[in-house]
């Protein structure tokens, strides 16, 4: 029998005649005062890979963690180790001046007033999955955040919810996957 799967790259595992590799740059973009963590849940990774936009992030600039959240969706200190050292760190080396969680929970702020600040060194937290997904996610973990938000405020940084200009309690996901 006669193998018929198509030929794809082997940057982005795309097929061939629907890879974006031409597009991107050589090399990832330096990004030396922001570290982009991606909390991505299993079902995501898995249903959607060959869509998925995070290969596509993590080809284009540096300084790209991901994370893959189980079932359960909890990423509270010490379920993850990256994750514990980027947000949960007890010892408090003040890698980062600000963590913004994008997420359009009732207190986030639009993204826009957050870049304007003097802000040095940013951890920028990013939910990826399913509306449904991304809403588990930020719901079963605010506590964890909200108390990493007040061990952050001690050491003089801050950990906030931020959200895309104009989509405040909206569906960010939902909107952009219609």
């Amino acid at each position: 029998m006669e193998d018929t799967r198509r030929d794809v790259c082997d940057r982005c595992k795309r097929p061939l005649r629907v890879c974006y590799c031409a597009s991107l740059p050589n090399e990832p973009l330096a990004t030396k005062s922001t570290h982009v963590v991606v909390l991505q849940h299993q079902h995501e990774k898995r249903r959607r890979a060959a869509i998925s936009s995070v290969p596509l992030l993590a080809q284009t600039i540096e300084n790209v963690t991901l994370v893959t959240v189980d079932e359960a969706c909890d990423c509270g200190p010490g379920k993850n180790e990256q994750l514990d050292a980027f947000l949960y760190d007890e010892g408090g080396d003040d890698t980062f001046d600000t963590a913004m969680i994008l997420f359009p929970d009732e207190h986030a702020q639009p993204l826009g007033e957050g870049v304007g600040r003097e802000t040095q060194r940013v951890l920028l937290i990013v939910i990826d999955g399913t509306w449904k997904e991304a809403k588990k996610i930020a719901h079963r973990n605010k506590k964890h955040w909200e108390k990493a938000a007040r061990d952050w405020e001690i050491r003089g940084a801050k950990l906030e919810y931020v959200c895309l200009a104009g989509e405040l309690k909206r569906s960010i996901y939902g909107d952009l996957r219609r």
